[in-house]
């Protein structure tokens, strides 16, 4: 199968487990053809379709696939490694435990996608567009998603840690459980013996800009993170952490902040008109710079530093 130039049968063929490396396959019909298993590293896709194939535990290391219409198609467990996709539709593709590290997803269709337990550490999604797509237990690390969206996205118990989130569309996003933290310390026993201890290491998370309308924070302990010009109205910030977040100009009206910690959080220009404040915890917390018009404010004087 090796280096055959424009092979138009290879769609009545049988390339489970087939060694495609390097093969050249411009042009090649491969609509429907069950590749699983089949190793592409290097292969040359140029005009090929691959609408609804099947490219099951597929090797498609360092190829490329920019622009190309991939929807639908099944990349289970795939590697996916260093390879670019820089504005290709990957609409309702299944990507289950992908290995995308590294990959270039820039100005892509993702929408609807299955990236369920996906390794997405190092990769590239700028203007990627991530509405509906499921992400539980994705690894994210180090990951750019600056202007992507990711409206109604799930994101439960992602790894998040060191991604770039500025100006990152999460409407109506499921955020339960996400990571935003890196763990390291080190401790000796008795011997002298070093031994691992988990510890929290703040990660300096950038969410300015971002839009949060609606979104479900609940529990969740943003310390430190900047949310500066974030779109947080109608957010649900029940006893969320916001400790020594930075909150200038951002838009908190109708926010829910039922025992919200605020302690020692920048508000500069923060607006909280007809929000209901009766209920956070006011350990220094400062309002004279903020916008509280309407707003329901607690009835004993508010402690500042």
């Amino acid at each position: 199968i090796k280096n055959k130039k424009n092979n138009n049968m290879l769609k009545t063929m049988n390339l489970k487990g087939a060694d495609l490396t390097g093969a050249d396959l411009t042009n090649a019909q491969l609509q429907n053809v069950d590749l699983t298993g089949a190793d592409l590293t290097g292969a040359i896709l140029k005009g090929a379709r691959l609408k609804f194939s099947n490219l099951t535990d597929a090797k498609l290391i360092n190829i490329n696939l920019s622009g190309k219409n991939l929807s639908n198609i099944r990349f289970i467990n795939a590697d996916l490694r260093g390879s670019e996709l820089t504005g290709a539709n990957l609409q309702s593709c299944i990507l289950k435990g992908a290995i995308l590290r590294g990959t270039y997803l820039a100005n892509t269709n993702i929408s609807d996608a299955d990236l369920t337990n996906a390794d997405l550490t190092n990769a590239y999604l700028m203007n990627a567009d991530l509405t509906n797509t499921d992400l539980t237990n994705a690894k994210l690390n180090n990951t750019n998603l600056r202007n992507a969206v990711l409206t109604r996205a799930f994101l439960t118990n992602a790894d998040l840690t060191n991604a770039i989130l500025t100006n990152v569309n999460l409407k109506n996003t499921y955020l339960t459980g996400v990571k935003y933290f890196k763990y390291k310390s080190k401790i000796e026993n008795e011997n002298n013996t070093t031994l691992k201890k988990k510890k929290k290491a703040k990660i300096n998370i950038n969410l300015s800009g971002t839009d949060l309308t609606y979104v479900d924070l609940t529990n969740q302990d943003l310390t430190g993170v900047n949310l500066s010009d974030a779109d947080l109205r109608h957010a649900n910030l029940t006893k969320t952490n916001l400790t020594k977040t930075n909150l200038t100009n951002a838009d908190l009206r109708s926010s829910i902040l039922e025992h919200t910690i605020l302690t020692d959080a920048i508000l500069i220009n923060a607006n909280f008109t007809e929000t209901d404040l009766s209920k956070i915890n006011l350990n220094r917390v400062n309002f004279d710079t903020s916008i509280t018009t309407n707003a329901k404010l607690p009835i004993y004087k508010i402690k500042k530093n």
